[in-house]
Formats: C-alpha cells, sequence, structure tokens
C-alpha cells in the first residue's frame, strides 16, 4: 500500500487544514492546487476546519476526496491513500 505522509506546515505554511489538504492532493498528484475539485464536494469545509483547528485532543479525519482517501490530523498531518488501495 502506497501511503504519503506530509506535514501540512510543509505545504501551506500554517494556511489551515483545507490548504494542508488541497496543497497535499496536489503534491501527490504534481498538479496545481487550483486544477482539484472543490473540496466541498468531499466534506464541509467550514465544520472539517473548525473541527481540526479548534480541538484540544488530537482528532483525526478521514474521507475520500479526488481519488484518494484522505487522513487528515489536527497535529497538522496528511496522508494520502489511493482509495483503490482500500
Amino acid at each position: 500500500m502506497d501511503t504519503r505522509t506530509a506535514s501540512g506546515q510543509a505545504f501551506s505554511d500554517g494556511g489551515g487544514p483545507i490548504a494542508d489538504v488541497l496543497w497535499a492532493v496536489a503534491e501527490a498528484e504534481d498538479r496545481d492546487p487550483t486544477e482539484l475539485p472543490p473540496l466541498g464536494d468531499a466534506i464541509d469545509p467550514d465544520a472539517f476546519e473548525r473541527l481540526l483547528s479548534e480541538s484540544s485532543t488530537l482528532v483525526r479525519v478521514s474521507f475520500e476526496y479526488a481519488g484518494h482517501v484522505i487522513e487528515a490530523r489536527s497535529d497538522g498531518t496528511v496522508r494520502i491513500r489511493d482509495d483503490s488501495e482500500e
């Protein structure tokens, strides 16, 4: 199973969980983040941002987006797997 792990800070330089996911997926696909489908088609962006940004404990959210299974954590870690590997 090919899983890619990246620190959100390395991608978005503090842009928040949504930016972390977009930059990580864009890098995995070697695409510009603006070429990706809207993240709002996969999750509620406001709830996602609040959940990961405002938690005082470690939170992990998994969802499918752009042909990948995304695991985003409140510590800024984003893991990406092709959803065909499930």
